[in-house]
């Protein structure tokens, strides 16, 4: 667990989160977004598992370095394992080609979700 709670943190740290302030183990609420099939996300698919979310932006160059590692050291860590998700939040509001190219570039098979960008301020609700 505490290799998910540094890696959740990790992600943060690698792009703008830390203005969103989310402590580890914060109960999120209210979001649903689109992932880049089209298929929607809610904060009520994910209840009673950890969450882990990446933060990104699409082009930026620090996430295009860490995404192989969020892939391989956190997803297919745990992919199997029902009591945690993963999901990509794209905070720069890229469009689906653009996001799409981010995942192919850094192999990413985890959602990403559209449109997080003007989202994320009701997701540090309590």
């Amino acid at each position: 667990m505490n290799k998910l709670k540094y890696a959740f943190m990790l992600c943060f740290a690698l792009t703008t989160a830390p203005a969103f302030g989310f402590p580890v183990g914060q109960t999120i609420s209210n979001f649903r977004l689109p992932d880049l099939n089209g298929t929607f996300h809610a904060d009520t698919d994910y209840r009673g598992k950890v969450l882990i979310l990446a933060v990104i932006g699409y082009n930026w160059t620090t996430c295009l370095a860490a995404g192989p590692s969020l892939e391989t050291e956190l997803y297919q860590a745990n992919k199997n394992n029902n009591q945690v998700a993963m999901l990509g939040l794209d905070v720069y509001n890229g469009s689906r080609t653009q996001l799409t190219g981010f995942g192919a570039t850094t192999k990413i098979t985890f959602p990403l979700l559209q449109m997080a960008g003007g989202n994320t301020s009701d997701l540090n609700r309590e």
